[in-house]
This record gives C-alpha cells, sequence and structure tokens, in this order.
C-alpha cells in the first residue's frame, strides 16, 4: 500500500478519519471516487504502476472499513483472502 508521510500528519491516518467523521454512505462514494480516479489516470501517467497502487490502498482500507463496520454481512473469510497472480 501507498501511504506517503503526510497522510499520517495527524494522530490518524487522513483515509481513516474521514470513514470516522462521515456517513458510510458518503465513506464509500469517497472511496470509490478515488479508485476511480487513479485507475482512469494511470494509462496517461509516466509513473501509472504508483497511480494503481494508490487505487490499491484506498480498495484495501475500503475492504478494511466494511470489514469492521459489519463483518457478520461477508460469510467468508475476506480477511484472510489473498489475491492470486494472473496465472492462477
Amino acid at each position: 500500500m501507498i501511504e506517503p508521510d503526510y497522510y499520517n500528519e495527524g494522530t490518524e491516518d487522513i483515509i481513516d478519519a474521514y470513514w470516522n467523521t462521515h456517513s458510510v454512505e458518503r465513506s464509500r462514494g469517497f472511496m470509490e471516487g478515488n479508485v476511480w480516479k487513479y485507475t482512469a489516470r494511470f494509462p496517461s501517467k509516466n509513473v501509472g504502476i504508483e497511480d494503481l497502487k494508490k487505487a490499491q490502498t484506498y480498495i484495501q482500507k475500503w475492504i478494511d472499513h466494511e470489514l469492521q463496520a459489519s463483518p457478520a454481512a461477508y460469510p467468508v473469510d475476506v480477511a484472510t483472502y489473498e489475491v492470486g497472480g494472473l496465472n492462477d
């Protein structure tokens, strides 16, 4: 995950702070918007993989917050699920 130092200038991670101060619906929109932004612009930038890693950071944080908010909604143990490689 990409987490620059400026994400942690306060007492908590900036993404976590957003989740803790906004509604679940608004937080989901925030996460979706950032994932879309980073995946949409990666092909046009010189360091495109970095943008995909940023999107990955938002996706992982989103998963973490969804699991924390309602773990019973996810019958599969997604906390230990690992994504395989392209050839898996």
